[in-house]
């Protein structure tokens, strides 16, 4: 009945397969895990490789990196049952009966998202601060919030959806660049009057990673949510949202767009900083990609 498909890419897949096994045992239907590896670098392939030894499991090794739109796409398609739990590599299961409140609610035509959340405890290392941060103010969001926005709310690190819907919908694969994927999918979802509800049964995030990277990150989202806009006009975000207000005040767009690096190298050095400031980060990088692009 159930297929859970993990794309993996240069991640130690093992402690989320082992959690998922030792859930799987208590399952009365038929369940497989496919995890397929976008092409990692060979540290990781030498890691990952004893998964392929596990009975009831499908490991593949793809010959060249294909994306995370591509992957998802594919896990799907090769998948044998008719209910998808798409989740990401990166993450560990902090709920004893987290495959079973999916089956509880598995039903055609609408798709469940279980949520995100992070160690409460503050990672030691400081240059993870940020990241864990933003992740605990910002995406660690209750199921009854996130229903207030349903379609907005949506991630793609930890949701159900019936096969067949997901095989008519699928992600976007014209967006090879690193971001938002997941927000045209949501989109797509809205736009198909598909119900998307909301549960909590959160993924914990275990990916930190430190502030430089984290960073250079969330400018490349911001700068391909940017190029997602001109194709699907109709998108819309908070980033968005204030990138068009504040663009008729030319002068501050101009600040912003040159802020951009000062506040990075702010958020770098003092990382227990008011969000206020990532915030106004992440809207210097859409003014920034901007300023490349007319140049």
């Amino acid at each position: 009945m159930l297929s859970i498909l993990i794309p993996l890419y240069n991640i130690d897949g093992r402690p989320l397969v082992q959690e998922l096994l030792e859930q799987c045992c208590h399952l009365q239907l038929p369940v497989e895990i496919r995890i397929y590896d976008d092409a990692s670098d060979p540290e990781f392939q030498t890691i990952n490789s004893g998964l392929s030894n596990i009975p009831g499991l499908v490991y593949r090794l793809l010959p060249q990196n294909m994306g995370r739109a591509k992957i998802r796409n594919l896990l799907a398609k090769e998948a044998l049952y008719e209910y998808l739990l798409f989740l990401d590599a990166d993450a560990s299961i902090s709920q004893s009966d987290f495959l079973q409140q999916y089956l509880d609610k598995a039903c055609p035509g609408k798709v469940w998202y279980g949520g995100r959340s992070y160690n409460s405890t503050q990672p030691a290392d400081r240059k993870l601060l940020l990241h864990w941060r933003v992740g605990q103010e910002r995406e660690s969001i209750p199921a009854a919030q996130r229903s207030q926005k349903p379609y907005l709310s949506f991630m793609s690190n930890n949701f159900l959806i019936p096969r067949d819907l997901f095989l008519q919908i699928g992600f976007d694969e014209g967006i090879i660049d690193y971001g938002h994927e997941d927000t045209v999918f949501g989109l797509r979802l809205k736009e198909l009057q598909v119900p998307l509800l909301h549960l909590n049964n959160p993924l914990e995030h275990t990916g930190l990673e430190s502030a430089a990277i984290f960073l250079e990150k969330t400018d490349s989202a911001a700068c391909n949510l940017l190029k997602l806009k001109r194709i699907y006009p109709q998108l819309d975000t908070p980033l968005l949202y204030w990138y068009k207000r504040l663009r008729y005040l030319p002068i501050l767009s101009v600040v912003l767009a040159f802020a951009k690096k000062w506040l990075k190298t702010f958020l770098c050095r003092f990382p227990g900083s008011p969000l206020r400031l990532f915030d106004l980060y992440k809207i210097a990088c859409l003014f920034s990609c901007e300023k490349q692009r007319n140049r």
